[in-house]
């Protein structure tokens, strides 16, 4: 698989994906779909096209997670350079300021790191 493509093909079918979304559909499925379309048309390979079609939508599925978990941050702790993420070690979702403060995500709202 041309990892240069598929990024590509990720950046492009997210941004559609994000930008398009009917009924039944989310903005993962549709990203999903056009990543299959792009990536068989440009080389020809639908099992390599399958397989970047489950990337991007995994990818998008967490872009999303993240986007709506971000909108419940409280307004006080958001600051520029912040990250959030799934943290393996504290089994949830950490919202990460640059001078290390955090936040996990106790499956309702932001609560204090510990």
């Amino acid at each position: 698989m041309n990892t240069s493509l598929v990024k590509v093909i990720v950046l492009i079918a997210f941004a559609l994906g994000l930008g398009i979304v009917s009924v039944g559909c989310t903005g993962a499925d549709i990203a999903a779909g056009v990543a299959q379309v792009l990536y068989a048309g440009l080389t020809g390979d639908e099992e390599g096209a399958a397989a970047v079609a489950e990337q991007v939508r995994t990818e998008v599925q967490e872009k999303e997670r993240q986007e709506l978990l971000l909108s419940q941050v409280p307004p006080a702790w958001k600051v520029e350079g912040a990250e959030i993420y799934f943290s393996q070690q504290v089994g949830t979702y950490v919202y990460v300021r640059p001078d290390q403060s955090w936040l996990k995500w106790n499956g309702s709202q932001w609560v204090l790191g510990e």
